[in-house]
């Protein structure tokens, strides 16, 4: 299975956001690389855009929903509050075949610490772990039939 997994792109500080932070927009460099990011995605076949509910996340999806033509679901379960369990529970579904989903470094950060990477090809991954968590970048995942990440091509925007 192929699946892409995007971390919303910048969207300023939540200390200097003065609303809720699911409100929080993203800044001038989120709108750029949300563009760029689409552009890229959306070389490769998209099915299902799946987003957290927080504005920062839908935003960053929507220049992808666009160009590929589909909507996006919200789903509060790929909230800042739910950890990895749920994007761990999508590596093994295959009703997700090139879903797009886009979250929180919340999320992202306790799923990298539990997936095994050790076997992929370093060819595709940074020298430093800690850049797969990029705002505004993306993992492309190839994925077993039993949620083994067996391969991952880290997408980051050129602007």
């Amino acid at each position: 299975m192929r699946l892409t997994i995007v971390r919303h792109a910048s969207a300023g500080t939540k200390r200097a956001w003065p609303g809720p932070d699911t409100e929080r927009p993203l800044d001038a460099d989120g709108e750029r690389d949300a563009m760029e990011l689409a552009r890229l995605l959306a070389k490769h076949p998209v099915g299902r855009l799946i987003s957290s509910p927080a504005v920062r996340c839908m935003r960053t999806l929507q220049p992808l929903a666009e160009l590929a033509g589909r909507p996006i679901e919200a789903w509060d379960s790929l909230g800042t509050d739910d950890g990895p369990k749920n994007l761990k529970a999508c590596l093994r579904d295959p009703g997700l075949e090139h879903a797009v989903l886009c979250t929180h470094g919340e999320a992202m950060r306790p799923l990298l610490r539990s997936i095994d990477l050790d076997h992929l090809d370093r060819s595709d991954l940074p020298s430093d772990r800690r850049r797969l968590l990029t705002k505004g970048s993306a993992w492309r995942l190839r994925v077993s039939p039993t949620g083994k990440v067996v391969e991952l091509l880290h997408v980051v925007p050129d602007v």
